[in-house]
């Protein structure tokens, strides 16, 4: 099996309780990234990213490091995950 293609996507999560916050700020609305990572043989697999501007990341930053890390995985054997 190898990873055939990676996508990342806007993903954008309304908070449902509007009270929660960080310490320092609060997010009505958490936005990052979906991963969508599919195999040659048609698995799929996702994950999250958000990047947290107060602790000095931005969400365009993360984007574009999740661009360039997904080229890298372009076919790879997604059970390669010590050598990944």
């Amino acid at each position: 099996m190898k990873i055939e293609k990676v996508e990342v996507l806007p993903c954008h999560m309304p908070q449902s309780d509007p009270k929660w916050r960080f310490s320092i700020h609060a997010n009505r609305i958490s936005k990052g990234w979906l991963v969508e990572i599919t195999a040659d043989d048609g698995t799929v697999g996702y994950g999250y990213a958000s990047a947290t501007r107060h602790m000095g990341a931005n969400n365009e930053g993360l984007k574009g490091t999740l661009d360039d890390f997904a080229k890298l995985l372009v076919g790879r054997d997604p059970f390669d995950i010590e050598d990944i």
